[in-house]
């Protein structure tokens, strides 16, 4: 069965369940209303003009979800995969727009992610798990008015569980196969003198699914301790401070790549395995692998006073440090030509600090029909990124060093007014940023312990500045209590940077500037059928403009540049359908369809299709070379559908179910896709389907104590695909006059099914 024969029964079964729910109306409604933040105030959820998904604690608990992976797999809007050469990192697409290099100092992720409102910069350690959440919120589409640096993508914020005041104790255990072991311990203290606290620690571990056929360590790998502190302190009736703390550390090793069209060769007398459909369980040989680590901390405070009803000043600071070392051994499974391997180790280090500082004004003029938000925000980052390449067939070693630095500085408002005209039924929201950022870079590089480039002593070196106006508009119209429609136009940018994989000599290539982007979008809030469905919809159409495009650039290295190169479209249509058609049943679709088109790439000058530097391409400078290149980690249709059953309530508990089915199509893993490279699956991750379950037991306990136990599984079926590839041939590269292509590809493999218990207690 493909995808659109599972999405039309899946919808076909929702339509039939809508219909019967018009028979058992009640007087009081079934799906209870979602709080968010996503305006920098409360807010239900169906009010809100935002394509938004909001994921609370208890949903995050009866799914299983203990990490930001499993955030993204719930929300169809987000692609993502992990990055190959850190465990620490994910490659996260949202609406066809991301970042295919993150493990790079001044990455600008067209995804932002945030906690408590603060901005996490770096997506490095990424993959760390979700401790003690109240809620999670996923904003598609730009956020250029409210959020942080101006993201492209959409925005996920994780908001933790604030301090009761009141003693309390969480503990959640979890044991696996694997060896899998997760603790969470959360305990809450009583307030003294307004004063309330709250700690929480936590402490996993797994073993690696790709056993090493040596000594050293397995492939898939992880270890995790971390703590967190939280204050909340009413320093008056009107004035609070909410200080959080945390730290941690995650060791771990990386995915292990295999390559099926070396099976049968001998390798420096190992034989390569044939693993054509499944993951290999063990390696081919024994492989050094050393521990990577990475350790961050972070601290945020956040002051908040209300001078009057109709006014909140907030004041956000916060810094966060990261330091990420990380090993990948490629294991030989990358070739230079068919049948042809050879051996690359890579060490990583990325070390990065970050300080913030905003000040919010949130308010309402309820005479005049007025709320607005507004702000001043700064941002500054200094952080090294370090990579050592080494080619063991080839006896050489490439060492590059990157000091990058970033200030960001801006102001915001939003302003929605509701006329008298229409019953009050119309808002009128306008909003606006401008952005002032300059950055700095400096590369070191050696090759075989020879110094190439030292930075500015050899012009490797650059200073850049830009800024932008970012305004939008939009206009929401309240039908009824429960339906409401709006349609936006909304502006972002992504930040320009230094790009560390420049060739050789040639860092003034390093330098490009910032991406635009207007979005135009229509969509849906709605309560159906006695507020027993809740139906959300949005469409939405993209512009993109001076994309940033890396292109190959020297025909001896194959080292690229980032060019402002591009223009592009993405459009695409989002749903989200939560039915509750009897008492103790709950059913859910999530469905995401995308359609991107490159509209046009320039042949850049001093590049691999300039025939003047390489005489076997094709094409001339300014040629439109679009069909080279693709939107990487944007796939046509994917869903997420769930049922949350109540299979038994009485005195002694309740047992409760839940089913999900994630479905995604193919994705290209990077930008070298276009129709025009021969071989492009080569460079595709095939679509992929993963069936979760979990089982659970609850009962109240004397003293407002609560026990869960549950049986759970991931990927239940076993499904064998890969997590990520990486392609053999030279890709878009113009060769002969046609372009080269690929003729291989080395694959990652997804982990296997995981199944476990869980118990949790709480008073």
């Amino acid at each position: 069965m493909d995808s659109r024969d599972l999405l039309f029964r899946v919808a076909a079964t929702g339509i039939a369940v809508c219909a019967s729910t018009s028979l058992l109306a009640q007087e009081q409604p079934v799906l209870q209303e979602v709080t968010v933040t996503a305006q920098k105030q409360e807010e239900n959820l169906q009010d809100v003009p935002i394509a938004i998904t909001a994921l609370s604690g208890e949903e995050l608990e009866n799914r299983g979800i203990t990490s930001f992976a499993g955030v993204a797999q719930s929300t169809p809007s987000i692609s993502f995969s992990p990055f190959p050469a850190a465990s620490d990192t994910l490659i996260l697409y949202m609406r066809g727009q991301g970042e295919a290099d993150p493990g790079q100092v001044n990455s600008n992720p067209a995804v932002g992610l945030y906690e408590d409102g603060f901005l996490i910069a770096r997506p490095n350690v990424s993959t760390f798990d979700l401790a003690d959440i109240e809620r999670v919120e996923v904003l598609r589409g730009p956020q250029g008015t409210l959020y942080g640096r101006n993201t492209t993508g959409g925005a996920v914020n994780l908001i933790t569980r604030k301090p009761s005041g009141e003693f309390g104790l969480r503990e959640s255990l979890d044991f696996g196969n694997r060896n899998l072991f997760r603790s969470l311990t959360t305990v809450d203290l009583p307030a003294w003198h307004g004063l309330a606290a709250k700690v929480s620690f936590l402490a996993s571990s797994v073993d690696g699914y790709v056993k090493n056929a040596g000594s050293s360590h397995d492939y898939g790998e992880q270890a995790q301790r971390a703590g967190r502190l939280q204050l909340r302190w009413d320093l008056a009736p009107s004035l609070q401070a909410d200080y959080f703390f945390e730290l941690g550390t995650l060791d771990s090793t990386p995915i292990y790549y295999h390559n099926a069209s070396l099976a049968g060769l001998d390798i420096n007398g190992f034989i390569y395995p044939a693993v054509p459909r499944e993951a290999p369980e063990t390696t081919y040989r024994p492989i050094d692998l050393p521990l990577s680590e990475a350790r961050y901390d972070a601290h945020g405070l956040t002051l908040s006073w209300s001078p009057s009803e109709a006014l909140t000043i907030k004041s956000l600071t916060g810094y966060r440090t990261i330091d990420s070392h990380f090993f990948q051994n490629y294991a030989e499974a990358f070739t230079f030509a068919p049948q042809m391997p050879f051996g690359l180790n890579t060490e990583d280090r990325l070390k990065a600090h970050q300080f913030s500082q905003e000040v919010q004004f949130v308010g309402k003029a309820s005479g005049l029909g007025l709320q607005y938000v507004a702000g001043l925000y700064y941002f500054k980052e200094g952080g090294s990124g370090y990579r050592n390449s080494v080619f063991p067939d080839f006896f050489l070693e490439r060492t590059s060093l990157l000091d990058a630095d970033t200030e960001s500085r801006a102001v915001y408002g939003q302003l929605t007014w509701t006329p008298q005209v229409l019953q009050q039924k119309l808002d009128l929201t306008v909003g606006a940023r401008y952005t002032k950022e300059d950055r700095t870079g400096e590369r070191f590089q050696s090759v075989s312990g020879f110094v190439v480039e030292d930075g500015a002593a050899t012009g490797a070196i650059a200073d850049l500045s830009f800024s932008r106006f970012n305004p939008s508009f939009t206009a929401q119209y309240h039908w009824t209590d429960d339906v409401d429609t709006y349609a936006k136009v909304a502006t972002g940018f992504r930040a320009g940077g230094v790009y560390a994989g420049a060739g050789i000599g040639a860092f003034d290539q390093a330098i490009f500037g910032p991406e635009k982007l207007t979005s135009y979008e229509l969509g849906l809030k709605s309560y159906l059928f006695y507020r027993r469905v809740r139906l959300n919809a949005a469409a939405f159409y993209a512009k993109y403009d001076d994309m940033q495009v890396n292109i190959t650039v020297d025909p001896v290295s194959f080292a690229s540049a980032v060019f402002n190169a591009g223009k592009a479209t993405i459009g695409g249509a989002e749903l989200e359908l939560l039915v509750a058609p009897v008492e103790d049943l709950t059913l859910s679709l999530n469905y995401a369809w995308l359609d991107t088109k490159i509209d046009r790439i320039d042949a850049v000058p001093g590049s691999l299709f300039d025939a003047t530097v390489n005489p076997g391409s094709p094409y001339q400078p300014g040629d439109n070379i679009a069909d080279v290149f693709v939107i990487p980690h944007a796939p046509r249709s994917s869903f997420d559908v769930r049922a949350d059953y109540t299979l038994l309530r009485r005195d002694a508990g309740t047992l409760e179910a839940t089913v999900g089915y994630r479905w995604q199509d193919k994705v290209f893993q990077d930008s070298g896709g276009g129709r025009a490279i021969p071989g492009r699956d080569f460079n595709s991750q095939p679509s992929y389907g993963l069936l979760d379950a979990r089982l659970t037991f609850s009962r109240d306990l004397q003293h407002d104590q609560r026990l869960r136990v549950s049986l759970w599984g991931k990927n239940v079926l076993d499904e064998k695909y890969p997590v990520h590839v990486i392609p053999s041939g030279d890709g878009p590269v113009p060769e002969g006059g046609a372009i080269a292509g690929f003729y291989g590809q080395a694959i990652a493999w997804a982990e296997p099914a995981t199944y476990g218990i869980n118990l949790s207690f709480e008073y």
